[in-house]
């Protein structure tokens, strides 16, 4: 989220309600990222970082998150 933005509640807008759907259909939400300074943002709502991924080419890398409903059942 750009800086001018931060702290308003548009992450907790958009995330509380998505993850509300996830917890009660008990399915995992993956997400990526490229932004460093984006992960407090979303470990904060329980996303953790399962893969790092260097982008061929960039200095970039690609941050592959994932949220699991706290009862769901692992495989």
């Amino acid at each position: 989220m750009q800086e001018p933005y931060r702290g308003q509640g548009y992450a907790s807008w958009i995330m509380k309600p998505l993850l509300a759907e996830c917890n009660a259909r008990q399915i995992p939400c993956t997400l990526e990222t490229q932004t460093p300074s984006n992960l407090p943002i979303y470990e904060r709502y329980q996303f953790r970082t399962v893969q790092v991924i260097p982008l061929q080419g960039s200095t970039l890398e690609q941050y592959c998150m994932v949220y699991s409903p706290p009862d769901a059942v692992s495989t």
